[in-house]
């Protein structure tokens, strides 16, 4: 497998029709059997559903990615149930055929790191900010490098991104760390706790976490924060208040605080995009 040509008109021509977090329960995941004419990367983050795609039955459970082409037939499986299905998913148009062999059905190896590009990918979506289309295909293009590592059997092997000076037993404790911020992150959480849930002190954390990562732990959590906040603000008709508790925040002002400091644009503002946008 090459995807040189395929990630190439993914940054060249790539547009999208819609990147989305979404929780389906007692709603389905998919009600009928349909195709169109987007490529879909289904990431499947919690749950489970039985689905067909070109008259094949999966079970799509957790950490699992569906890979649909253009004019590809999918569906609900035969005897689906109405099961919970927590879905990251993304569907893209490109300007040319660049066909890229892909299984439907992928079990991805490291699920930190799609869910990790998944939401940088709800960011960049949903704000329109300069350069967004350049940093959705960039996030596309990870994406799907990511999943064809998933899937292995290259033609030659893809350059690999330089590793951070880090020693395995370090940067297995500062994943730990990220694992640890995404289940608690709507508690109260010190540097001290983060590093603890580590093994490492918070200097030491501090240092190995901005080697790995880019940034602070403690800023880290506050983006992970934001995207969470982004996503309710897209799908539910909360008040600010409700969404900045869901999401973590001490409170509604400090939210909006992160909010403005991080897009550039308080939320108020942003939701009113969003209501004007449907």
């Amino acid at each position: 497998m090459n995807p040189d040509r395929f990630i190439n008109e993914i940054m060249r021509s790539a547009e999208f029709d819609i990147v989305s977090h979404a929780i389906f329960y007692p709603e389905p995941f998919l009600r009928q059997k349909h195709c169109h004419v987007h490529y879909q990367v289904s990431y499947m983050a919690a749950g489970s559903n039985l689905i067909q795609v070109s008259g094949h039955e999966f079970v799509l459970k957790e950490g699992d990615v569906m890979f649909v082409r253009p004019g590809q037939w999918h569906g609900p499986g035969r005897n689906a149930r109405r099961e919970r299905a927590e879905l990251m998913q993304v569907k893209f148009t490109l300007g040319k055929s660049s066909p890229l062999r892909m299984p439907d059905l992928v079990h991805v190896d490291s699920r930190m790191e799609y869910e990790a590009v998944f939401q940088r990918m709800l960011l960049e979506f949903h704000m329109r900010r300069p350069l967004r289309e350049s940093m959705l295909r960039s996030c596309l293009a990870q994406l799907v490098l990511i999943l064809c590592r998933s899937v292995g059997g290259f033609s030659r092997k893809l350059p690999s991104k330089p590793s951070p000076a880090l020693s395995v037993r370090d940067e297995l404790k500062v994943r730990k760390a990220m694992e640890w911020i995404l289940l608690h992150y709507r508690e109260r959480i010190r540097m001290e706790d983060i590093a603890a849930a580590a093994g490492m002190s918070a200097s030491g954390l501090s240092h190995s976490f901005k080697k790995l990562a880019g940034e602070a732990p403690v800023r880290y959590l506050v983006d992970y924060r934001l995207s969470q906040a982004l996503g309710l603000m897209e799908r539910t008709d909360e008040k600010l208040d409700a969404i900045a508790e869901a999401a973590g925040f001490s409170d509604a002002g400090y939210m909006s605080r992160m909010f403005k400091k991080r897009f550039k644009q308080p939320p108020r503002q942003y939701l009113r995009l969003l209501s004007g946008a449907k």
